[in-house]
């Protein structure tokens, strides 16, 4: 069964939302807030759209900026029926 990693989502987040050298995306992001990490909203729609285009998921809630990229992760993981592989 796939799993979606953090790996995952900071190439995808990179790639919806581009690093212009005001938000650095990498592996210290995992806990904070998208408002936190100063992602606006087009951003944060931009990754979870992309998110499921890939996994082929529906994210059912809206994401927005007080969710964590953590929590994405640990959601995308619920919907491919992984739970308990949200952070390797």
């Amino acid at each position: 069964m796939p799993t979606f990693t953090l790996a995952d989502f900071l190439r995808v987040a990179r790639h919806a939302a581009g690093e212009d050298g005001t938000v650095t995306l990498d592996e210290a992001v995992a806990g904070r807030t998208f408002d936190d990490l100063d992602l606006d909203s087009l951003s944060v729609v931009a990754i979870v759209t992309e998110i499921e285009q890939e996994l082929d998921v529906r994210f059912d809630d809206d994401v927005t900026g007080d969710w964590t990229p953590e929590r994405v992760i640990e959601r995308a993981n619920a919907l491919l029926g992984d739970v308990g592989a949200a952070l390797r």
